[in-house]
Formats: structure tokens, sequence, C-alpha cells
């Protein structure tokens, strides 16, 4: 949490300073509607209060209590706090203030710092009273499992319209949507003038336009955007060179819900599929049209790849000197104007060996390669530990299961307070407990896989290996998993001295 400066009072009034925090979270009618009561409700609760120095209500409408970050009356409660401007919030309940439970805490947390209490009206709390804390740490855990439970309600109701042929329709350029009472959905109609600009777009894409000199043509002939504003971007066409519903067919579940967060749908969860319906409204592109520009990317991005530069050099930029600390550039060794040799060695020895900055000793790139090939063998095969990490995400999804049951169990009665407490406090530490292990698992056992069909070990080296590290004839080799290997080397290759492994 951010260090907060208690500032002093800004006013001489003993009268406490307070303010109203309001959240509807839908902009309908009603929801606003209520806004307005509860606005009307706190300037007549406060009016007449001459106990108290009434400095008005901030509210928020159409936010979701899920996530403050765009919420800006309640960041503008928090920043009176912070300025030392209020002294108490007053709000109707937990849920118009956060649904959110960790920021809802740290939002309490951060206004108790500012020595600002906050009242909840309906569920009769005062921030500073002894043992808030904790029961505050439990009605918002309830709250936030309201919101869960919400999201999977929308999620099922979704999916079973999906289910029975029912089409979700968003907002598209090109489109008006329009409601079918019929029906009873959503249909889109084609908008004529958005239309020709989608047309314009496809046929200028295949002419050989790129995204930026599409975007610059439409914003040169003053060609509105969706929102009739601003210019056309690089992003806004490629998604629109991408979007189906141009051929009259709507894909659904495109993103789906995952651990709270939308996230792109690429069809490898089973539980949300992705969904095609086809012929769900009039196409403005036919199927030939969307099909050659569709090639035309595919050409295009592998044109781009093969453009993109690669290092020529593998080990480039991953070897450190044990001596000095300096990085490990490539040289060529030609003899009579024939490569003989290439070796890696120390920038301050090669560069400034006058200054005897470092003693360290090159390394051929022929060595250097053999025995990563060798240190990457052993790093495969090296057992990592018994731990599986399978167990350990399994045994905190029934965690995760066993609290969301409490939390029902205890709304709706069937729990005591004090059972709900105490089997909530061993739940969340053994949950906890089970998430370190997890991400010390999960960093301790990074994968490094055997080389795939057509990779070569240059790609080992730049997709696996983390630095090399070449101190006294040595070379250690660390891996991105934290798996570490010494050998000895030696530039003699009649010998073959290098091969041998240092041993703990």
């Amino acid at each position: 949490m951010a260090k907060i400066n208690k500032l002093a009072s800004t006013t001489n009034s003993a009268k406490p300073r307070v303010c109203a925090y309001v959240r509807v979270s839908t902009s309908k009618l009603e929801q606003l509607n209520s806004s307005f009561e509860q606005l009307r409700y706190w300037n007549d609760k406060f009016s007449e209060d001459d106990s108290v120095e009434y400095i008005g209500m901030y509210s928020d409408e159409g936010i979701s209590g899920s996530s403050i970050k765009k919420r800006h009356g309640f960041n503008e409660v928090l920043r009176l706090a912070t300025e030392g401007k209020v002294d108490v919030v007053y709000t109707k309940s937990l849920t118009r203030f956060s649904r959110n439970m960790v920021e809802s805490l740290d939002s309490i947390e951060l206004l108790r710092e500012c020595s600002v209490k906050v009242i909840f009206e309906k569920e009769g709390i005062d921030s500073f009273d002894t043992g808030s804390r904790f029961i505050l740490n439990i009605l918002t855990r309830i709250a936030e499992e309201d919101v869960n439970s919400i999201s999977q309600n929308i999620i099922m109701a979704t999916r079973s319209k999906i289910a029975r042929g029912k089409v979700l329709v968003p907002k598209v350029y090109g489109y008006v949507c329009t409601y079918n009472k019929q029906s009873r959905e959503y249909d889109l109609v084609i908008n004529p003038e958005q239309a020709e600009v989608v047309r314009t777009i496809f046929d200028l894409y295949i002419k050989g336009y790129g995204l930026g000199k599409i975007a610059q043509h439409l914003d040169n002939n003053k060609v509105l955007t969706a929102m009739n504003m601003g210019k056309w971007s690089q992003a806004t066409i490629r998604r629109m060179l991408s979007n189906e519903k141009y051929v009259g067919h709507t894909i659904m579940q495109k993103e789906y819900l995952h651990n709270g967060k939308m996230v792109t749908n690429n069809n490898e969860n089973p539980s949300a599929p992705l969904v095609v319906i086809e012929n769900t409204h009039e196409p403005i592109i036919s199927r030939e049209v969307f099909d050659k520009v569709k090639i035309i990317k595919a050409q295009r991005t592998i044109n781009t790849n093969q453009h993109l530069t690669t290092p020529k050099y593998a080990f480039r930029s991953k070897i450190v000197c044990g001596d000095c600390g300096a990085g490990f550039r490539h040289k060529n060794a030609y003899y009579k104007g024939v490569l003989k040799n290439e070796f890696w060695g120390c920038y301050n020895k090669q560069n400034r060996g006058h200054l005897k900055l470092c003693n360290n000793h090159s390394v051929k790139d022929e060595v250097l390669k053999v025995l990563f090939s060798e240190s990457y063998e052993e790093c495969i095969n090296a057992n990592h530990g018994e731990c599986n990490i399978q167990e350990l995400l399994d045994r905190r999804e029934v965690l995760r299961i066993n609290e969301q049951e409490l939390n029902k169990m205890h709304a709706k009665g069937f729990v005591s307070l004090e059972m709900y407490s105490s089997d909530l406090r061993e739940i969340v530490a053994e949950r906890d407990s089970v998430q370190e292990e997890i991400s010390l698992e999960r960093k301790r056992q990074c994968e490094v896989q055997p080389l795939q069909k057509g990779e070569t070990m240059d790609d080992a080296i730049i997709k696996y290996l983390d630095k090399v590290v070449v101190y006294d004839w040595t070379i250690t080799f660390v891996f991105i998993n934290g798996y570490e290997t010494t050998r000895r080397y030696n530039n003699d290759n009649t010998k073959n001295s290098y091969r041998n492994t240092i041993e703990d």
C-alpha cells in the first residue's frame, strides 16, 4: 500500500466534515433515479444536522463495483481523505462501496490511516470500531461471492441462448443494431454509408494498401469513425478485416471469464467453445473477398516474419565474464585470408587489453556449442523435484470451492458466524500456503523442453538459456528454470578435455 502522509485539517471548525458516496451499477433510468433518490436522502439527512459539516455526495453511475480504477467519484473521496478534507464517509451498504474484496479492504485501510472513518448504514458498521476489520473482511468476501454468482448466472444464460441458436449481437461498424419484437432478439441491419466504408477498406487492402495507408486514406477523406471522433487506427482496421460479421456470420464466445478476467478464447476451454452461427444477418462483404483478404494477410505475415531480425549468433548478449563482469563478444580469426576459428572473448580484454582490466580466457564457438548441447540434454533429464504441481492446483481448486460453499451456506443462514469465521480462517490460511508453493514450484520448474520438429540448437539457446558465465577455464550454463551446470573447457580440440564436467 502507498505511504500516506497525514495532513492537518484545513478548517478550524470543530464539526466533523462528512460526505456520502453512492454507486449504481448500470446507467439504466431506474438506476439513475435511484442515484437521485440517494442524493435527496443524504441531503435531507445532513442539511438540518448542525453537528456535522456536510461537504456533499460523490457518485459513480453505470460503473461496476468490481474495480475502483474507473470510479471517479470514489477516487475523489480517496483524494479528499489523503488531503485531510474529510473526516467521515457515509455509504448505504458495503456492496455500494465496493464488491472487490481486496480493493474494498485496502480502501478502508487507506481511509483509516488518514483518520477517516467509514459508516456503512445498512450493516450498522463503523470502520473505527473494535472488531470491525474482521467483520468487514467476512462481509466483503460475501459481497464478492455475490458478484461471482451473478457473473456465473450471466455466463450460463448466455450459453443457454447460444445452445438455442439465439445470437447475441454487439455493436459493429457498418450495421445498426435493432430490436426485433417478433423474435425478441437484436438484429443487425446494414448502415449504407458505413457499409460503403467497409467495402473500401477491404478493396484497398486487396489492392496492396497497408493498414497505415488505409487509415491515412480514410482520414484524408474525412471519413468518420464509429464514434464520429478521432482518427482511424491500424488496430481498428486490422479487427475489421478479420471480422466474420461482414460476411453474415457470428462467432460467439470470442472471450470468456477466467479467474475474474475476460480472456481471448483460443478454443482450448471445453466449457466455453467457440460457436459459429452462419447467415445470422445480411452480409456486406462476399465470402470470396473475405477469404482473399485472409490469404493476403497470411502471406504478409510470413513475409514480415522472414524479415524480422534474429540474432546471427545465438549466444550473443548471454555470455558474462566471471572475472570482470563484462559481456563476451564474437570474433573471427583468419589466417592468410581464410577463416580458421570463431571464438568469444571478454570485451574488456579484447578492447582494453593494454589497461589490463581482465585476464579471463576466450572460448571457441565450437567448444561452447558442444558443451551447451551436453548441458541442455542434462537439464532436460535432470530430476527437478518430486512435487507434482497439478496436485497443488487441484488442492487450490478444492479450497476455492470449499470457500464458495461456506460463503453460500453462511449467506443462507445455515452456518453460524462463529463457525463460519473459524472455518474461513483455516481455508484462507491453507489456500495462501498452497498458492505460495505453486508460485515457487512454477518458478523452479519452468519447462525446458527437447527440440521440437524443425528446431535447431540455436533455438534452444535463445529459448531456454538464461546466461553463460566463463571464468578460469570453466563454463557455467544457467537455464531459465534455474538449473545450473558447470564444465571445464580447453580450446585444444585434440585433447577433448573440455568435456569433463565439474562435480559438485
